[in-house]
């Protein structure tokens, strides 16, 4: 079982970071191909279940991993070893919509509305991202009233990376969004997929519905 110690001596304050099984060892018989494996996320949420102070201005973190094996046979035979580790630690993701611009702002059945944009990852870890699509009747966005219209997958956006994106809608989506002709606004809201942690919300210009003659 493995732990995170402040000071590399294992108490119950300690947080537990995941197990690994050796499925019994004979005499004399040693296994070395052994691999600990905790994800950076997982690990913050172990620190945090164990009541470990991690001041988000912080820009490293110090303490121990111990290891501690136990015979399943005997409880009362145990050992382990600590090692000592600095863990750089990050800010996270940081996802904006830029660069926004329509292909037209008035459309009638013949034509098709594009928005493209650029979604743009100013913190310092890759992170999985989509934005969502809504028609509003003003450029702001209600929770309670816009009406949800699609949403566009961008993968993995890296670090102090961006990615071009292109999402393209109906006049009859549109249409029936809006309850027939007249005007609206298509609010995008880029988030991350593992959290739905929403980032950044714009408003494209005003967009005029035809009617049709």
């Amino acid at each position: 079982t493995f732990y995170w110690s402040a000071n590399g001596t294992l108490d119950v304050s300690d947080a537990e970071l995941g197990s690994d099984s050796n499925y019994g060892l004979s005499a004399g018989e040693v296994d070395d191909n052994e691999v600990f494996k905790i994800s950076y996320a997982n690990l913050l949420d172990a620190l945090d279940a164990a009541g470990v102070d991690v001041d988000p201005g912080d820009t490293d973190l110090t303490g121990f991993l111990i290891a501690k094996i136990n015979d399943t046979t005997d409880p009362a035979n145990t050992a382990d070893l600590a090692v000592a580790l600095n863990i750089e630690l990050y800010d996270g993701a940081e996802l904006t919509i830029e660069d926004g611009s329509l292909n037209k702002t008035s459309i009638d059945d013949d034509d098709k509305l594009v928005f493209n944009f650029d979604v743009d990852n100013s913190g310092d870890v890759d992170v999985k991202a989509r934005t969502k699509f809504y028609w509003s009747d003003d450029a702001s966005y209600d929770d309670g009233s816009d009406t949800y219209l699609e949403l566009d997958g961008h993968g993995t956006v890296h670090a102090d990376g961006s990615k071009g994106q292109s999402e393209s809608f109906s006049y009859s989506q549109l249409l029936t969004a809006n309850g027939g002709t007249g005007t609206g606004y298509i609010i995008a809201r880029v988030e991350e997929v593992d959290t739905g942690v929403v980032h950044d919300t714009v408003a494209t210009d005003q967009i005029t519905l035809e009617v049709l003659v």
